[in-house]
């Protein structure tokens, strides 16, 4: 099984760094609930306020990739 992609966002030094996990604009934004989130293994940061479009597009991806497998 493929482990869950980790979430990224941006510093203010305009760098990549790893987060806690995913917040719940980018859930909303790729059509999770933070039930399905929790299901799947994702890890979810309700503290997050924002998305950031590279992680929007990175959930779309493994979740389509995990109900392909189903």
């Amino acid at each position: 099984m493929r482990r869950p992609p980790r979430p990224l966002d941006l510093s203010r030094r305009n760098r990549l760094v790893p987060v806690e996990g995913y917040s719940l604009a980018e859930l909303d934004d790729a059509g999770l609930s933070v039930e399905q989130a929790e299901h799947l293994g994702l890890p979810v940061d309700a503290g997050r306020v924002g998305s950031y479009g590279p992680n929007v597009t990175t959930l779309r991806d493994y979740v389509r990739a995990t109900r392909s497998r189903l």
